[in-house]
């Protein structure tokens, strides 16, 4: 083998090791910025979700929210015309029975001044009924229900007046899937404009039942979610996991909103997407260095002949 074609083969060989290099690492690098990158959309979108469920329970203009305090009027005016008909027993057994037949999780009497003479909560006993009602005492008719954000919890807050008009009837409930109920028209607007911009999908599960109650596929509400809520061990992490029969990176959230019901807010996008852009990136790269590499190995050989002729005139002259 001539000395030359050493050196042409020596030179070809150092560029495709050069070219392998460049390439597996623009591969690797941009991958770990990409999915650095993909991540923190993820929160991102799983953070404006939260807020956004945030945002919906806290609107007091929500007709969602309406209906449902209307409903729980009615329970709590029940209560009063019940007791109607009970007399001047002890309220006891009979307020026991009440709460139990409306599901309530407290419910109190007061007297005409606000002050609490019965309640199935023995700490409540001597209080007062709640400031937002108070003012309302001396109304010949009142019944109002609002939802308030408390140490425990999301509550659904009723009160009513006596049918004696001897004080109120408060009445405490547990505002159980308050998300599956509240503002899923705005949410789902947000998660259909998180798919279309970024690809990324967004759901909301209830980790106790471990069934979705919000999805971009609305067809897979109140079924089960493919990911086992063993996955969810802190409050929130990424992992990656089959979703739909995907294999995809996701990014959960965990948001309590009252003692009894926590959920799971779930970002997650197909790891075909994460990628992707690298396959793109990396093909760029493996594109540019053998183009480099052919200009500059065809160079080098052009100025070998060039040296190799001239060489070869001298000594022939």
């Amino acid at each position: 083998m001539k000395k030359t074609d050493k050196i042409y083969l020596s030179s070809i060989v150092i560029a495709l090791v050069c070219i392998t290099v460049l390439t597996a690492s623009a591969y690797y690098i941009y991958g770990v910025v990409d999915k650095n990158r993909i991540v923190t959309e993820l929160e991102q979108c799983a953070d404006v979700l939260s807020e956004n469920i945030e945002s919906s329970l806290s609107s007091d203009n929500n007709e969602i929210i309406k209906e449902i305090t209307d409903e729980y009027s009615s329970k709590t005016r029940t209560v009063s015309l019940v007791m109607k008909n009970y007399g001047n027993n002890s309220f006891d057994v009979f307020l026991e029975e009440m709460r139990v037949a409306i599901g309530a999780e407290e419910i109190s009497i007061s007297d005409y001044k606000g002050n609490i003479t019965d309640s199935t909560n023995m700490y409540s006993e001597g209080a007062k009924i709640k400031d937002t009602f108070l003012e309302h005492l001396k109304d010949t008719v009142y019944t109002e229900s609002t939802l308030v954000e408390t140490e425990n919890g999301y509550r659904i807050l009723s009160a009513t007046k006596r049918s004696d008009n001897k004080g109120m009837i408060q009445v405490t409930y547990l505002a159980d899937n308050i998300v599956d109920k509240v503002g899923t028209t705005q949410l789902y607007s947000y998660i259909n404009e998180a798919s279309v911009i970024s690809g990324i999908s967004l759901a909301v599960v209830n980790e106790k039942t471990n069934k979705y109650i919000i999805n971009n596929n609305t067809s897979l509400e109140n079924a089960v979610s493919d990911i086992p809520k063993e996955e969810y061990k802190k409050e929130n992490g990424k992992f990656t996991y089959v979703v739909n029969g995907v294999n995809s990176l996701v990014y959960y959230k965990k948001v309590s909103l009252n003692e009894t019901d926590e959920y799971v807010i779930i970002s997650y996008i197909p790891n075909i997407s994460t990628k992707k852009m690298c396959t793109v990136v990396s093909e760029w790269v493996f594109a540019v260095c053998f183009i480099v590499s052919a200009v500059l190995i065809l160079s080098f050989r052009n100025s070998i002949l060039k040296m190799n002729s001239e060489k070869s005139k001298k000594n022939n002259g």
